[in-house]
């Protein structure tokens, strides 16, 4: 694709999450404040997504989004084209977003329920800034997205970095990468837990070659500078050092094999 094609794509995703926060903003929708916080944080993250899965996936391709709440990415995804079906824990939580924009989202406890899919039935899978809040059986969860997956389909995983700058920072002056009163606190406050563990680029390589995936691709990056001194250092910060200390890992993934069928934990183990 030519410059100009890249620079009419980026004016394209720029209209959707234009339209996007323009309904978050006017809508009545519960949980107001959980959609606010989350497309202010999440924004710049969804675009490049967005963008990274358009250079692979036709317009009009089916993509299943894996851990959809609050909506906005699934959203996203039906904007640009593609037939995008959602899966969350509690879609309830957000139906009236989702009436709005017509979205396909199921219920579904990933790390406890098998997918309600067809082996093969989707050839692009995204999972971003999920696997980071599981707690009980991540494995599972991986088994049935190569399950859902036909094979050479394409998976988009994102999820924090480990070893970002910000986490060493933490850890070096005595501070928890993650509060756990406000972690644990969100299964009250929006209905799923917050991040359980974080994980360095090579485990999350090892973790996906084990359920039947090759990386094929690996972007580090940083959203969200805030507008203050601390932002502008930050900024700085990141212009110097190697991306692979930036926040967020995004790693595209190809399905080469079946893994290994896994039963939900309190049964045995599928052949």
């Amino acid at each position: 694709m030519g410059g100009g094609g890249v620079v009419a794509a980026d004016s394209h995703f720029a209209a959707i999450f234009d339209h996007l926060g323009a309904v978050l903003e006017t809508a009545p929708l519960t949980y107001k404040a959980w959609h606010r916080s989350n497309f202010e944080q999440h924004a710049a993250r969804y675009a490049a997504d967005l963008k990274s899965l358009a250079a692979l996936a036709p317009s009009g391709s089916a993509v299943l989004d894996v851990g959809a709440g609050p909506g906005h990415f699934t959203a996203a995804l039906a904007e640009a084209g593609y037939r995008a079906v959602g899966v969350d824990v509690n879609p309830g939580r957000f139906a009236d977003f989702s009436a709005r924009f017509g979205l396909d989202v199921v219920g579904c406890d990933i790390e406890r329920r098998p997918l309600p899919f067809a082996d093969g039935a989707f050839r692009y899978v995204t999972f971003t800034e999920v696997y980071e809040h599981l707690r009980v059986d991540p494995f599972f969860a991986l088994s049935e997205i190569n399950r859902v997956l036909a094979h050479g389909g394409l998976l988009l995983l994102s999820t924090p970095n480990l070893y970002s700058a910000q986490n060493i920072a933490r850890f070096v002056t005595g501070r928890s990468i993650g509060d756990p009163l406000v972690e644990f606190g969100k299964l009250r406050r929006i209905g799923h837990m917050g991040h359980v563990r974080e994980y360095s680029n090579r485990e999350m390589r090892r973790i996906l070659a084990a359920h039947g995936f090759a990386v094929t691709a690996t972007r580090f990056d940083h959203y969200n500078f805030s507008p203050t001194r601390r932002g502008r250092m930050a900024r700085l910060v990141f212009a110097v050092l190697p991306r692979r200390f930036r926040t967020i890992q995004l790693l595209i993934a190809r399905k080469v094999r079946e893994a290994r069928r896994l039963a939900p934990l309190g049964r045995a183990d599928a052949t």
